[in-house]
């Protein structure tokens, strides 16, 4: 089904955000009381923005699904925070979700990169609190990893940036200072 281009983003919905390896995602409705949707873990937002709230209550029937994951902790949103919020204050029971089968680190990983690549834009805060987690969740998955790999992997923000954000993790001891990298290519 096609969308008001509106809801669209130049880099994809955010179905469309790999995270390496092939997704099992299927669409389908679930009640809005079943999603554990903890905004201050999965939102990589200050607060929601209530005029798009209320944007998104006006052309609800038009909305994309939100992005759920089902993880070993129940139902967790990953995305789709003023798109859930809309239905609730609309009274709706139940919100179309694309549902991806994982863990809670894999939908971390996925709200990191969701709300960096759609929606609204993000605040300066807000995209260096996203970054600094994707960062720390990369290297807590392959510590070898190359700055370059997790810029790419990112999407819109450059070695330069990943390279200073990750020097102030290793700092902090948020993340152990290694010497030896693996570049996007593997090598």
């Amino acid at each position: 089904m096609d969308r008001p281009k509106r809801f669209r983003s130049p880099k994809g919905t955010p179905s469309q955000i790999k995270l390496g390896g092939k997704r099992n995602m299927e669409i389908r409705s679930l009640r809005t009381d079943e999603i554990k949707a903890d905004f201050d873990v999965y939102a990589y937002r200050d607060e929601l923005n209530d005029e798009r709230v209320r944007q998104y209550q006006q052309d609800i029937g038009d909305l994309p699904p939100v992005d759920v994951f089902s993880t070993e902790e129940g139902l967790i949103l990953a995305g789709g925070y003023h798109r859930l919020e809309a239905h609730r204050q609309e009274g709706r029971e139940t919100i179309t979700a694309n549902i991806h089968q994982g863990t809670v680190f894999e939908a971390k990983m996925f709200a990191c990169k969701a709300n960096a690549q759609h929606g609204l834009n993000m605040t300066a805060s807000e995209r260096k609190r996203a970054l600094m987690d994707f960062i720390k969740f990369s290297l807590a998955e392959d510590p070898l990893l190359s700055n370059v790999a997790v810029a790419r992997n990112f999407g819109g923000t450059s070695e330069k940036t990943v390279r200073r954000y990750r020097k102030k993790l290793e700092e902090s001891g948020c993340i152990e200072r290694l010497t030896e990298r693996r570049g996007a290519d593997g090598k």
